[in-house]
Formats: C-alpha cells, structure tokens, sequence
C-alpha cells in the first residue's frame, strides 16, 4: 500500500471444509486528496481449473520427456512432402 502501485498474486486457499482452490488476487490502492492511502480496491478469481490443467500439463509433459530420454534411438518427426 505505500508504493501504491497495482498488484497481482495468485494465492492456494483452504476453505473451511478442507477443499484446496487457487485464487488470483488483483487490486489497487485507493487514495484521498492528499495522496494518502485509504484503502484497497480489487478482485479475487478462481483459478483452480487453470491451475490443475497447468500440472496435468506439465506432468504430461515429464512422461513424455521420460519416454524419449529412455528410447536408444533416435527420434525424428517428418512431413510426407519432406
């Protein structure tokens, strides 16, 4: 709030039932005539399917690189026009 300039983080939260979502927190801050700092205007989204598409992703992304890092042979793509 002193720097006064807008933010924006991603945050895990835990509800009261035990579930786990992912937020984005995005806000400003706001201020008076004088410049003072009076308070914070904002939004909170969640994420969570963003987020667990992200790690599906990227552990597809980890088997696959296991797979062709195991292969003895090399590897290639081609296209049928060469």
């Amino acid at each position: 709030m002193t720097k006064g300039t807008p933010h924006e983080c991603d945050a895990e939260v835990v509800r009261p039932n035990g579930t786990h979502r992912w937020v984005t927190a995005r806000g400003e801050v706001l201020r008076d005539g004088g410049g003072n700092s009076i308070g914070l205007r904002g939004t909170v989204q969640d994420i969570t399917e963003r987020k667990r598409a992200e790690e599906a992703l990227r552990e597809s992304e980890q088997e696959f690189r296991s797979l062709a890092e195991a292969m003895p042979q090399i590897v290639w793509a081609a296209r049928p026009d060469g």
